[in-house]
């Protein structure tokens, strides 16, 4: 639980608030700065130490559990796709796990005996499952011809984009993961919503206010938490974008071309 007192003034005409936490750190603060012949700023200072407090609150709540409840369940895995279920607030795209966001990642190396043929139906196979190219690197040649190719394919055609461009020659490896970032996409939609909250209760506050003082003071505030807010939302669409689109790394081998062995030591 955050508190906020004033400390006894240096000066006749300044008093300093303080909060013993940020809401975003958790570190001791100034909430403000006041000059105690200033009374609208003392009413602003107030104002924005109650958003502080609320702040506060809102996450120590959100990290303690009400005695008595249930623990939380296990990450149901992939194998128990059909018992799983979606958690609440969680409406973004989702991968073949019904109920989860799942990130697919693989790579897969192939022999071929046309690299350029080859590479050219790599790009195909993404067209034809939605997906799209998204780098590439071609080396022409007789003995160390190759190609590595990064494709972006929808996550429920993971595993066909993998067969397809095995099929286009030899498959020498092949590695895939799944990451699960369920949790992640509902904590970033729980502190989303709480930003969005915070950022309109300052801007009523800077449409009332009337003094230039106020008004500077407020801007500052505004600005900071819908620069925050911003970050935030960068990281759910960066999220959604990786459990929309599976991401798959191509090595394609001309026949004379050397591949490297892997280093199968932990």
């Amino acid at each position: 639980m955050c508190r906020l007192w004033t400390i006894a003034p240096i000066y006749p005409t300044d008093t300093w608030l303080y909060s013993d936490c940020d809401p975003a750190t958790g570190t001791a603060q100034v909430a403000a700065h006041v000059r105690s012949d200033m009374k609208r700023n003392m009413i602003v200072a107030l104002a924005l130490g109650a958003l502080l407090l609320g702040g506060c609150s809102s996450s120590n709540d959100s990290n303690t559990s009400a005695p008595g409840a249930p623990a939380a369940e296990p990450v149901v895995g992939a194998q128990d796709k059909d018992a799983a279920k979606a958690p609440e607030g969680v409406t973004a795209t989702t991968g073949p796990v019904e109920g989860r966001a799942l990130v697919y990642r693989g790579d897969i190396t192939v022999r071929v005996e046309n690299v350029e043929v080859s590479a050219d139906k790599v790009e195909a196979i993404a067209s034809s499952l939605g997906g799209h190219v998204s780098s590439q690197k071609r080396v022409a040649g007789t003995r160390d011809a190759r190609a590595t190719i990064t494709v972006r394919v929808p996550s429920k055609s993971f595993d066909s984009a993998l067969d397809q461009v095995a099929a286009l020659g030899k498959e020498e490896s092949r590695n895939s993961n799944t990451e699960d970032v369920t949790e992640a996409i509902v904590d970033l939609d729980t502190r989303i919503a709480a930003q969005k909250s915070s950022v309109e209760s300052v801007r009523k506050m800077f449409e009332r206010a009337t003094a230039l003082s106020d008004v500077v003071l407020l801007e500052r505030e505004l600005s900071q938490r819908q620069s925050e807010l911003a970050a935030l939302e960068a990281k759910k669409r960066k999220l959604d974008d990786l459990v929309s689109l599976s991401t798959i790394t191509i090595s394609l081998a001309g026949p004379n071309t050397e591949i490297p062995v892997e280093n199968s030591s932990p």
